[in-house]
């Protein structure tokens, strides 16, 4: 996969249910909003392309994690699944869109019982501002079709 011209979906939901849906492409951003997750298909799309080559999305998550060194096997979760740590080194190389943004921050991949990653969650290090993203991964191997929303362009 080329993570800059990938396509990827995602849906996060706040506290209030309140939901926010992003499909991304490469530097191509389309969004949604709406009160409840039911509601997103009724809402328009807002178009908009980034200046920089910086990676959106699940798609950005999944480069954060593969950047990451010094992979160590934690305690199971509370379901019992396998646990690995990893921290994302300082960044070496300038083409590293998000240079020393993460440098230092946790990265811990949960694994279910095939061994495909169930959760992922990235915590900034602890000296910094708190970021913490977590993703829980579903419907692994099952096919769905994503398509760009039209741009009006």
């Amino acid at each position: 996969m080329v993570f800059e011209r990938a396509l990827t979906r995602d849906i996060a939901v706040d506290a209030t249910g309140r939901a926010v849906e992003t499909v991304t492409s490469g530097p191509s951003l389309w969004t949604r909003s709406a009160s409840t997750v039911a509601g997103l298909d009724a809402g328009p799309w807002a178009f908009r392309t980034l200046a920089s080559p910086i990676v959106l999305g699940p798609t950005g998550v999944l480069h954060v994690v593969l950047t990451a060194r010094g992979p160590r096997e934690e305690a199971p979760d509370a379901a019992g699944r396998c646990v690995i740590r990893a921290t994302v080194p300082t960044a070496t190389d300038p083409r590293d869109v998000y240079g020393e943004l993460l440098a230092g921050a946790n990265v811990l991949l949960t694994l279910d019982e095939n061994r495909n990653i169930a959760r992922i969650i990235v915590r900034s290090a602890p000296d910094d501002p708190e970021l913490v993203v977590e993703l829980d991964v579903a419907r692994v191997g099952e096919p769905q079709s994503i398509t760009p929303p039209h741009s009006g362009r």
